[in-house]
Order: C-alpha cells, then structure tokens, then sequence
C-alpha cells in the first residue's frame, strides 16, 4: 500500500515491527543483493500487543536510537502491517471497469459487495486479467488507523514511510529469491512466532489464502521439547481445516498441497517442520541457513528473515 504522503528518494530502509522486537534492514538492492546492515531490539511487554502500540514514547524512543546510529534521518522506508489486521482477498469485477477505475470502484464497493471486517481500510489492488467474462483482481487491505500509527510513528522519528506491505508477500519473495520454490506449486507458508500463526497458500506467484492464528504459549526450556506437543495440536487442527478448504472448497478436490514452506521465531521451529513432514508427508523447506551473510561475512539469523524479504521488494517486482 502505498503512502500517499511520500516521494521516493533516497536507498529504502526496511522495518519490521512485532509484538517483542524491532527489526530493521538496509541493503543494497542493484545486483547482486546484500545486506549492508541489519539491527534487532527487544521491545519491552507490551509497547506493541496484539499489533497495536500501546507504549508510542518507549517505541519511539528506541526507533530514534537506531536513527541517530545508523544516520537514518529524512531516509524512506517500508514497513509490514502486523498480520492480526491484514486482509488478502481475490474479487470478481465487472469488465467494464477500466483497469485506472479499479482504486476508485473498490472504495465505493465497500461495505455493499465487498465486506472487510474492519471499516475505513487502507488498500490497494492488482489486477489479474480475465476469467468468466469478469475480471479478477486482487485486494490487500488493512485497518487505515494501524498502517497510520506506525507511519506517524516513523514520522516522529525523523523517517519518511514510503510503503506498507504484508509479512506473507515479504516471505514469498525470500523463498522466491532463495531459489526454494519456482512459484508454479501450492505451496502453504506457514510463519510461526511466539504469539501468531499466520498460514497462508500461494500459488501462480499470487497468493489464494491467509489466515492469521493467535497463539498462546506456556513458555519453558527449549529442552523440554514435549512440553510444547499439546498446545501445537491445536495448530495442527487448523491447518488441516485450511487445507481442506483449499482442496475441496475452493478446488473441488482437483489440487493438493504441493510443500509447507516454514519459518518464524517459535523457539523449537524444527520440532514443528518435522511434526508437519510426519503428519502430512510433505517436504517443509525452510530459508537455507548462512543463505545471507552481513558485511563481516557473519550469516545473519533468521528472525531477520521478514525484514529481508521486506527489502528484496525493490529487486523482486
């Protein structure tokens, strides 16, 4: 989504913000791609909960540090809507709607034919081309006073918000670039954090599906793996119910999942890929470790790996 406040300028800085971190990516993206510089702060509880700031001062505070570091003021950057607000949806629209009267017709359609769950959203959207004498277009959309709590926030730190995207469309790019998936599969990408599922189902490089899925965890030691098995069943039930929903619902029982592509912060993130292979007997691909190195040829972690895909939407477009 673009910010209609912004004019483009100067090299991008990429920012992820989530309910316990901060991160944020600057890189260089003329080829080849590479990261120049890469920073991860843990929030206090409860400055970000749910995808809301609630602590703007103790944000902003920490925003400004890492601008006064790194030289950051009047630079532009994007940032991703936390995934809670965040709807992906495809339309059906009348052909007689031009292609430049696509913005101005969806605007005017929602809340009638289009229904959101939220009003006064922030959107854009795609066109697809032609299918059964209509034509298809995909909408992104999200609250419009979320995307502009973060954007002021960047605001007051001396920053100037260019874009608002989607964590599933950061994602995809990374596993695009990455060389994993070619696109042309059914691939379900499933991002696990400490407190969100977000599932969701790509395919023909568009995406069909996405579902966020709160997530409450008991916390305990990554030894004690066994402790995490009862709450995952919860998710392993979901999973199966969208993936039954895009089988039979939406393709009649003519498609299958081809692969689970993985990733997130759950501290036992491999324990969850191979449940999924045991369960389902599908592959799950993850970003290869070490794929990105920092500029002292370090590799860097993969918490960073939204922020990443975030940037390569200025090689990948």
């Amino acid at each position: 989504m673009k910010l209609p406040w912004f004019s483009q300028g100067r090299k991008v800085i990429n920012i992820v913000f989530t309910d316990y971190a901060l991160r944020v990516v600057e890189a260089k993206t003329t080829p080849p791609f590479a990261v120049t510089r890469w920073t991860e702060r843990e929030l206090p509880p409860e400055t970000i909960k749910g995808g809301i700031i609630y602590d703007s001062q103790t944000l902003l505070f920490i925003l400004e540090e890492i601008v006064a570091d790194w030289g950051l003021k009047h630079r532009p950057v994007q940032f991703l809507v936390p995934d809670q607000y965040a709807i992906v949806r495809r339309l059906s629209i009348p052909k007689d709607v031009k292609e430049d009267e696509l913005h101005s017709y969806i605007f005017l359609e929602i809340g009638t034919s289009i229904h959101l769950p939220f009003e006064n959203p922030a959107f854009d959207v795609i066109p697809l081309g032609e299918k059964e004498k209509k034509q298809e277009a995909l909408l992104f959309a999200s609250r419009e006073d979320i995307v502009a709590s973060y954007a002021n926030l960047l605001e007051e730190a001396k920053l100037k918000p260019l874009t608002a995207d989607m964590s599933i469309l950061a994602l995809y790019r990374l596993f695009l670039y990455s060389k994993v998936i070619d696109g042309n599969g059914h691939y379900m990408m499933l991002q696990l954090d400490r407190h969100l599922l977000t599932v969701s189902i790509f395919h023909g490089y568009q995406p069909v599906f996405m579902r966020p899925i709160p997530v409450e965890w008991n916390q305990v030691e990554e030894k004690e793996v066994n402790h995490w098995s009862l709450p995952l069943e919860d998710l392993y039930n979901e999973i199966e119910r969208v993936i039954n929903f895009y089988r039979y619902s939406l393709f009649h029982g003519d498609v299958d999942i081809t692969c689970f592509l993985l990733s997130g912060d759950y501290p036992v993130l491999d324990v969850f890929g191979e449940a999924l292979k045991e369960r389902w007997g599908k592959e799950v691909f993850k970003v290869p470790e070490q794929h990105f190195m920092d500029r002292d040829n370090e590799p860097i972690p993969s918490s960073m790996e939204l922020a990443i895909g975030l940037a390569l939407k200025e090689v990948l477009k």
